[in-house]
């Protein structure tokens, strides 16, 4: 059996496919219909939040279930922001949290141990506070037979912001760590996003990345947590908390919002951001419900 396509279909088809435009659908994603706009959104948060959970349940294998490390590793590895990330995460797994606690009142040696475990202790400015960080962190060495510290060079400098410098985020982690805000039950047990605004703010951390901490951390913790144990409850609490955060405001999401996809929450944010790494950045049109709507708007109008 021969089932020939129309032309139109045909030719709508491969201008998906091939047309270099972002969105490649934005002559038409603003014609359909809002409800089916937020339907698909609604999917594609879920999807993202799963993928991140799933993630996070690998490290939490590799860490033989204590959910303790699990979160340290990934709020370090948000802490990274995307270039450094994968260093971060390397560096959380030479830190023992067993001995960090024990001089968790002392800023100072938590300081020296997590700079010095990276190896950036030389990048400190003041040489009376670098030589006291030296000399804390041959103490914690020898005291706890501490592994060698990552290699300088691992670390990425270049295109980053000064306040983004790693050993500045090394600090600002240090001092959550002394506050004990590192905790998996600190980063999950709070009552609405300004109380941990707030209990981020006390590291030094700007607005935008407490933001990107609570969207790519706290958020996929609750997620990963409630999938552990299949439960529900945070699952809710996870989702909610991104509805109550602004979006992000890139030039990706700037240009979703030219199409008329309306951008205002995180929940907003994060669902696009899905779609344009596993759908529009692969070519699957037909598999998003936007190019689904689109090729059926055509078959339609062809009959």
């Amino acid at each position: 059996v021969e089932v020939s396509i129309p032309d139109e279909i045909k030719a709508n088809c491969e201008y998906l496919l091939t047309t270099t435009d972002y969105p490649r659908c934005h002559r038409f994603v603003g014609d359909i219909p809002a409800m089916k706009i937020h339907s698909w959104l609604d999917t594609l948060v879920v999807e993202r939040l799963q993928a991140r959970a799933e993630r996070i349940l690998h490290i939490m294998d590799e860490c033989h279930g204590d959910w303790e490390k699990t979160a340290f590793m990934t709020l370090a590895r948000n802490f990274g922001f995307g270039l450094n990330g994968d260093i971060f995460e390397m560096w959380a797994r030479t830190i023992s949290l067993s001995a960090a606690g024990k001089h968790r009142d002392n800023l100072l040696q938590i300081e020296a141990m997590f700079l010095g475990q990276a190896g950036l202790i030389d990048r400190i400015p003041d040489e009376a506070y670098k030589e006291r960080l030296q000399t804390e962190y041959r103490f914690l060495s020898y005291k706890f037979t501490l592994p060698p510290p990552i290699p300088h060079s691992c670390w990425h400098y270049l295109r980053i912001r000064p306040q983004s410098f790693p050993d500045v985020r090394l600090r600002q982690l240090a001092r959550l760590f002394h506050e004990g805000q590192c905790r998996m039950s600190s980063l999950l047990e709070f009552d609405t996003p300004d109380q941990l605004d707030n209990m981020l703010a006390g590291a030094g951390l700007s607005k935008t990345s407490r933001r990107l901490i609570m969207i790519n951390t706290v958020a996929g913790l609750l997620f990963a947590h409630d999938l552990y144990h299949a439960s529900f409850d945070r699952r809710e609490k996870a989702l909610e908390l991104l509805q109550r955060l602004p979006g992000e405001n890139n030039r990706i999401l700037r240009q979703w919002q030219a199409c008329g996809v309306n951008v205002s929450t995180a929940y907003d944010s994060q669902a696009l951001i899905q779609l344009k790494k596993e759908y529009c950045d692969r070519g699957r049109c037909l598999d998003c419900r936007f190019g689904f709507e689109y090729i059926s708007h055509i078959i339609k109008h062809a009959r």
